[in-house]
């Protein structure tokens, strides 16, 4: 047999909130062995009985049932709690995730639809330039064939003036010419009028065949050979070479500005 040896007695603090009283219980007690002799009864060493611990009260089931109870509501509570933030931060996650998923997409369509415009607009760009080259050579060209075909008409105006100076010219200066001239003037001028011609043609026109000789001839050396002015008291005919040209090159001015407004044959 051993012998409970000097066992510590310590007050265990109860649990809190539960109405457990304090006890006294043994710590680090150990036992030791010890000598006996046979056929006597183990003697145990009286407790001191100074300073004594008091007694230890009993434990009331209920009280204790009450703290178990609230003890595990703390536990649900906080374990609820936990689980609480725990769904709701992966809540937040999923739903973050979502949301930066569709901002990502968005974005990417964004950046990709403006990379795509700007490619575009810069394959479109030597285009373009090309483009407006093309259509100031095109105006230049347009332009420069308006030139060409203005010289050129001048040039046909100058010609087709030529000849008909040429060709009147040689005509009116001949003496069949010049009498074509005043028997078509005399058929046109009022009875009465005065016939000026140049003093040079004044003989032949008398000398023409079947002259009227009730005509008023008269020699003017303003009028150049080979025309005549049929003049009367209320109009003039003028039959002068160089009125015929006149006319000549207005009508064929006229005949240009036509065609260059598009309204001419």
């Amino acid at each position: 047999m051993g012998t409970v040896v000097a066992p510590a007695l310590e007050r265990d603090a109860a649990v809190s909130g539960t109405g457990i009283e304090a006890g006294l219980v043994l710590r680090d007690a150990s036992l030791q062995p010890e000598s006996v002799r046979i056929g006597r009864r183990a003697v145990f060493p009286a407790a001191p009985t100074a300073g004594a611990a008091p007694a230890v009260h009993a434990i009331d089931p209920e009280k204790l049932h009450e703290a178990v109870l609230a003890r595990a509501r703390e536990e649900a509570v906080r374990l609820g709690r936990e689980e609480g933030l725990r769904a709701g931060r992966e809540e937040g996650l999923r739903a973050g995730y979502d949301e930066g998923l569709k901002k990502g997409q968005a974005d990417a369509q964004a950046a990709a639809a403006a990379a795509l415009d700007k490619a575009v607009a810069e394959a479109m760009e030597p285009l373009r330039e090309r483009e407006s080259r093309l259509q100031a050579l095109a105006a230049a060209v347009d332009q420069q064939q308006a030139a060409w075909r203005e010289l050129a008409e001048d040039e046909a105006v100058a010609l087709a003036y030529e000849l008909a100076c040429r060709v009147l010219g040689s005509a009116l200066v001949t003496p069949e010419g010049i009498r074509a001239q005043v028997r078509q003037l005399r058929d046109q001028a009022r009875a009465g009028a005065a016939f000026h011609v140049h003093p040079d043609d004044l003989p032949l026109l008398r000398s023409e065949p079947g002259a009227q000789e009730a005509t008023r001839w008269v020699a003017d050396v303003s009028v150049a050979t080979g025309g005549c002015i049929a003049r009367s008291a209320s109009a003039a005919l003028d039959a002068r070479l160089e009125t015929l040209l006149e006319e000549c090159l207005q009508g064929l001015l006229e005949v240009r500005a036509r065609r260059a407004q598009g309204g001419g044959e």
